[in-house]
Parts: structure tokens; C-alpha cells; sequence
């Protein structure tokens, strides 16, 4: 009987061993996941509600290294690069818009039951620690239908 209780505890201890209680994030999923071209559900600046003629049809489109906003009421078009930081808790994002000198904007982002939130502060100022709609901006998007 010892021997079978001695294999029982190097099985276990081994288990234990390889269990990774903080597996490293996939991060092929988020950087999939957000391509693609997103309307906006709901958009807060300086904790007040966006003005309709900048949030009525609003999209947010990711490629593999820029993101372009459009708000059609204004025939505007914004572009900028971006980078995923999927090890931060909250996943981070910096968003280096054209003409910024490289100067990033540092957010966080959430996918989430298939809605993209993403919080971000001034440029130069600190990433924000949760998702909250008194920071600069807060949009919460969904995935376009086709």
C-alpha cells in the first residue's frame, strides 16, 4: 500500500506543479478579436455623455496597426496607430494618433459578451486604473453587422 500512496503524492505534487495559477492571457484572441469595424453603443468625454451629432453613427474600424474613427455627421475621419498590452491588468492600449510625434495616449481596453470598452485619459497623463466615465474618454462599442 506505501507505494501506491507514495506515486498518489508525486502525481499530485507534480499537478500542482505544473498548474500555472496566472496563465499568461491568449493573445492572439484579443488581437483577432478587436479587427474589424465597431458602432458605438454608448460614449462619455469629460463625464459627460457625447453630443449626438458626434456619437450618431460613430465607428470605430481596427486593422492589424491603426484604428480610424469615423463620425459621419462631421465627415471626419481620425487615424492613429495602436498597440494591445495584453499582459497589464487591465489590458492596456496606447494610441499614437498622426501628427502626435510618437507621444502615445495610454487607455485600457475590455472585450466582453462581444462589446469592446475602452477608457483612455489625456495625452502624456497616466493609464487610467478602471474603466470610469470620468476620466476623458469611455466608449463602449459593438461589432458591426455585416
Amino acid at each position: 500500500m506505501r507505494p501506491f500512496a507514495s506515486l498518489l503524492c508525486l502525481v499530485v505534487a507534480s499537478l500542482v506543479w505544473a498548474a500555472d495559477p496566472s496563465p499568461e492571457p491568449d493573445t492572439d484572441n484579443d488581437a483577432k478579436a478587436i479587427l474589424g469595424t465597431w458602432d458605438l453603443v454608448k460614449g462619455t468625454k469629460d463625464g459627460m455623455p457625447l453630443p449626438d451629432k458626434e456619437a450618431k453613427g460613430l465607428k470605430v474600424e481596427f486593422t492589424k496597426d491603426q484604428l480610424v474613427i469615423t463620425t459621419p455627421g462631421q465627415d471626419r475621419k481620425d487615424t492613429a496607430g495602436y498597440k494591445l498590452d495584453m499582459k497589464s491588468k487591465p489590458r492596456g492600449i496606447d494610441i499614437t494618433p498622426k501628427g502626435s510625434e510618437g507621444r502615445p495616449i495610454k487607455g485600457i481596453y475590455k472585450i466582453e459578451k462581444g462589446e469592446l470598452t475602452m477608457c483612455w485619459g489625456e495625452q502624456g497623463a497616466e493609464r487610467p486604473k478602471k474603466f470610469d466615465d470620468k476620466t476623458r474618454a469611455l466608449l463602449v462599442l459593438r461589432k458591426a453587422k455585416k
